[in-house]
């Protein structure tokens, strides 16, 4: 009897998950999804933000299209406010950021009109290695002596989560 009731409960739990894949394909389907960024077309920043296109398109159930929607201006706040402020809370728009995003918010930067903590971060197509040093702490008073003293530090700056 238990066995019976463990098989039944795992059979209901995989149809339910099926159904739910199922009604989140058909909510992109024939849907275009609008990339807005904070750089101008044709740019690295552009181009490396469009390499994503077609694996969003290809693993985003429904197969939507995706489109860029480009506004420079303010390091990357113009891009960041409209997100906020204008594009509807409805899974359609995405913030193509840089960290200055989070930076600027936290620096409570003049033309900031976001608030950080509604916005969700979906993640970044890039890894820099990015160091902050503190030449006080480090007792090192040239930039060269620093950078020799942290290779190897695992050390986190800006916007990246």
């Amino acid at each position: 009897m238990r066995m019976l009731i463990r098989a039944a409960a795992l059979v209901l739990s995989v149809c339910m998950l099926v159904a739910h894949a199922y009604a989140q394909s058909d909510f992109y389907k024939g849907k275009t999804i609008t990339v807005v960024q904070i750089v101008d077309a044709g740019g690295t920043g552009d181009l490396r933000r469009r390499a994503l296109f077609p694996f969003l398109q290809k693993y985003i159930p429904g197969n939507p299209t995706i489109v860029s929607d480009y506004m420079p201006g303010g390091g990357g706040r113009k891009a960041a406010n409209h997100i906020y402020r204008v594009a509807k809370p409805d899974g359609l728009s995405i913030g193509g950021m840089s960290s200055s995003l989070v930076t600027n918010a936290i620096l409570d930067t003049v033309g900031v009109q976001y608030d950080i903590d509604k916005m969700i971060y979906l993640g970044s197509p890039e890894r820099l290695p990015l160091r902050l040093s503190d030449a006080q702490r480090s007792r090192a008073r040239q930039l060269g002596k620093i950078a020799r003293r942290d290779r190897g530090a695992h050390r986190r700056s800006g916007g990246r989560p």
